[in-house]
């Protein structure tokens, strides 16, 4: 019987790195099965995005999960101003759709366990579904350097309990009763690019990006120039959006870059509509607005650009 691998993903970047998990770890005859585990309710269309991103052919099996918690009214709670009761009253119902959530993941893993690894981001639903999936190894994806400040002192391993015990009584009573399982922290990894910062008793496995390198050395440089945004009229008082095209253009003078050959990668969630499409006007230059990670966007073309 072959050995079944599992990868759960949230969103285009967790997926960059499931696929760089599988081209390190799994070997040639491994059954890889993709989980896309999100939100039933989002407002930025994130399962189409997804459907456009995932390559089916890549993957044994890919299985699409919609859960009914971590929607965009919960998330967005912490943003907005309302009573008391309201408040618990949504965390209530969230907790009672992590229950639901808990019963259908189960019934899903029963399919598919058990697994020589998992690979899943720190997310409580994907982590939940992960070690129901009973597989030998889990292996966390990286999450930002916020996985630092989840890494407890006392252990040296990765701890959630030290964050709900600092929460209100009815969010302790409350996670308990969701039923979600945490792997055992001995038998967990994490895959990161993070190694040499890293304080922690967990095995690292350094994310060096290989399926990417691999990638891009079968390409040829081509012509274009990819120019990757950081919107400085939104982070510095006294800079306008015409200072940031002409910014650009002075730029692309001095480096002599022709006509069509400049690529302009906007910044996710810094830049409207609006800005994006004036900069292209007054620059006469293609845009590249996926939402996917720039190092997908970089391998996704024909030929590499001569310049980033």
């Amino acid at each position: 019987m072959k050995n079944r691998n599992a990868y759960i993903v949230k969103d285009s970047k967790t997926y960059l790195y499931a696929e760089e998990a599988k081209f390190k770890l799994a070997d040639e005859a491994d059954l890889n099965i993709l989980f896309v585990v999100i939100p039933r309710v989002t407002n930025n269309r994130l399962k189409e995005r997804m459907e456009e991103l995932i390559s089916p052919e890549e993957w044994d099996k890919v299985c699409w999960f919609l859960t009914l918690s971590n929607g965009t009214d919960f998330l967005e709670m912490k943003h907005r101003k309302m009573n008391e009761l309201t408040r618990n009253f949504k965390k209530v119902r969230e907790y009672f759709y992590h229950f639901i959530d808990n019963v259908r993941m189960k019934r899903r893993a029963r399919q598919y366990r058990p697994c020589k690894f998992a690979v899943s981001t720190h997310k409580n639903t994907h982590e939940n579904l992960a070690a129901l999936l009973q597989p030998e190894e889990l292996v966390l994806v990286d999450s930002g350097h916020r996985v630092f400040r989840r890494i407890s002192k006392k252990s040296g391993f990765i701890d959630y309990s030290e964050r709900v015990i600092n929460r209100s009584r009815l969010d302790r009573i409350l996670f308990r009763l969701s039923g979600f399982k945490v792997f055992n922290r001995k038998k967990t990894s994490l895959f990161t690019i993070y190694g040499d910062e890293i304080e922690t008793r967990h095995r690292i496995i350094r994310n060096e990006f290989d399926r990417q390198k691999h990638k891009l050395k079968s390409k040829k440089t081509g012509d274009l120039v990819f120019w990757i945004s950081t919107p400085i009229y939104q982070m510095a008082s006294g800079v306008v959006i015409d200072d940031y095209i002409e910014y650009i253009r002075a730029s692309i003078e001095l480096r002599q870059i022709g006509p069509g050959q400049l690529v302009y990668v906007p910044h996710p969630g810094k830049q409207t509509d609006e800005e994006i499409q004036l900069i292209s006007e007054r620059l006469s230059c293609k845009v590249d607005q996926r939402d996917i990670p720039v190092e997908m966007k970089v391998a996704s073309y024909e030929d590499l650009p001569r310049m980033c």
